[in-house]
């Protein structure tokens, strides 16, 4: 895990916690649950900048001719 990950997961587990009145316990709970949120966040900006999914780098299709410059 990069510290990067690791420290905004962190950050968002603690406003969890302060969500629901600074509880004793539930600290993985809350971790888990920041995980999951992260990841998610993560995801969705992959999507809004337009990467494409997955690991495979883009490839235009070969047998797609681009028209001529007039």
């Amino acid at each position: 895990m990069t510290d990067d990950r690791n420290d905004r997961i962190r950050e968002i587990a603690y406003f969890l916690w302060i969500d629901e009145g600074r509880p004793e316990g539930g600290a993985d709970r809350h971790w888990s649950t920041a995980e999951a949120k992260h990841d998610s966040e993560a995801s969705e900006r992959k999507r809004i900048e337009g990467e494409p999914p997955g690991d495979e780098p883009f490839r235009a299709d070969p047998t797609v001719r681009r028209a001529a410059a007039e």
